[in-house]
């Protein structure tokens, strides 16, 4: 297994990254059936309904919403799997109307800092006037608009630490957005394949390094 635990929305490899668990009494990795009733009941929240994307054609997406719907039905929740198809599936989980309340997605940095998270993830600018861009949670607080702006003309030396900063306030003022795991990428090579290293930020291959020999 190559996965890790999610914690930080900004996944291992970012400079200045300082791991932090958004659930302090919560092991991650972990779940416990019992208290996630007893939190659901606790809120006036039992079977609350939990509405997410899955393809149909897809025999692995298949299988992980089986997984996810046996667990939440554990957990005292209402699952409800909406289904569609690899074709259709990015096009439904931008619509705002799509009748889903859980959004899942995921890539890997167009460069090392915060930047390549933060902006597109939870800037109210990302919504777009037809869709939601990748701001799935429809998150929308000016103050952390500001704080995006704030940062992006702060000094590249000085950037790094308030995206780890960001990263901390936003799950524990606002939580809208949860990270299920990092995913790792084994790769392999030829024997005439040198200098093959797996960049830790990009999940590839760092390139300008390879050579062949004859």
């Amino acid at each position: 297994m190559t996965r890790q635990p999610g914690t930080n929305m900004m996944p291992p490899g970012i400079p200045e990254r300082t791991e932090y668990n958004p659930l302090p009494d919560h092991e991650p990795g972990t779940t416990n059936a019992d208290k996630s009733k007893q939190l659901l009941q606790d809120a006036g929240k039992t079977n609350y309904p939990i509405q997410f994307l899955y393809a149909q054609d897809d025999p692995v997406s298949v299988d992980v919403k089986d997984a996810i719907v046996k667990g939440l039905k554990a957990g005292g929740f209402d699952p409800q799997p909406y289904a569609t198809t690899i074709a259709d599936s990015s096009t439904l989980r931008a619509d705002p109307d799509t009748k889903i309340n859980v959004r899942s997605a995921g890539w890997c940095s167009d460069w090392p800092t915060g930047g390549s998270w933060f902006p597109p993830l939870f800037e109210s600018t990302n919504l777009k006037a037809e869709g939601l861009g990748s701001n799935y949670a429809v998150f929308n607080e000016p103050d952390v608009d500001k704080q995006i702006q704030d940062i992006e003309a702060a000094p590249l030396d000085q950037q790094n630490k308030l995206w780890n900063d960001m990263d901390k306030n936003i799950a524990e003022t606002y939580f809208p957005t949860f990270s299920t795991g990092y995913d790792g990428v084994a790769m392999m090579h030829g024997s005439k394949i040198n200098n093959m290293k797996d960049d830790n930020v990009f999940a590839m291959p760092t390139w300008k390094d390879i050579w062949v020999s004859q």
